[in-house]
């Protein structure tokens, strides 16, 4: 039989154990344990520690948000992945950067519920309007992809090869003037021909 644990007191997740509750016929410890909705329900160790709720939370969630498997949910999800998981690729322009998420949209139903009052469409991306700023409600709207070049063109930031800089920076680097780098980009050139491209045209 495992050593006694004894989890009175303890939160995990959504629940908070209330007090011991003897044990199962297979020698489990179970456990009274409070649910963050108000329910009450005994359980064995194992699923205490998983912090999982009664099932309120979930059955909150697909009444009031319904997003998991939306575009928008995926929108949510991938801006939060950029600003808080170092383990993905546009993190060192996003989170590396020092750009965040605010406190609020880390709950998809109060981002949600911002989208949807702000001209969320599926044919629009969502775009910062200052981007050496994070994702907020007064930092951010819905936008075309032309609408969102333009904004990363004025505001500098251009990435290649896993390196950021702003436009000027990459004019220095490249040794292309910088205004030749805007008009490449206005006629459609991917990034990387327009730093790569070589011109007579100098700063």
């Amino acid at each position: 039989m495992a050593k006694f644990e004894d989890l009175t007191g303890m939160k995990f997740g959504y629940r908070k154990v209330i007090k011991y509750a003897g044990r199962n016929e297979n020698g489990n410890s179970l456990w009274v344990c409070e649910c963050v909705c108000g329910k009450f329900q005994i359980l064995r160790t194992q699923s205490v520690k998983t912090g999982k709720s009664c099932g309120c939370h979930k059955n909150d969630y697909n009444r009031t948000h319904g997003g998991k498997g939306t575009r928008l949910y995926e929108t949510w999800r991938m801006m939060r992945y950029r600003c808080e998981n170092p383990g993905h690729k546009a993190y060192p322009q996003y989170g590396g950067r020092g750009l965040t998420v605010c406190e609020d949209w880390h709950d998809f139903g109060k981002f949600r519920s911002w989208a949807l009052s702000n001209g969320y469409s599926k044919e629009l991306s969502i775009d910062r309007i200052d981007n050496n700023k994070g994702y907020s409600p007064d930092n951010c709207r819905w936008t075309d992809s032309q609408t969102q070049m333009n904004n990363r063109r004025n505001c500098h930031y251009l990435e290649l090869n896993g390196e950021t800089h702003t436009l000027s920076e990459w004019s220095r680097i490249c040794d292309i003037a910088r205004t030749t780098i805007m008009h490449r980009l206005e006629r459609g050139m991917s990034v990387e021909e327009a730093l790569t491209w070589k011109s007579s045209v100098k700063k």
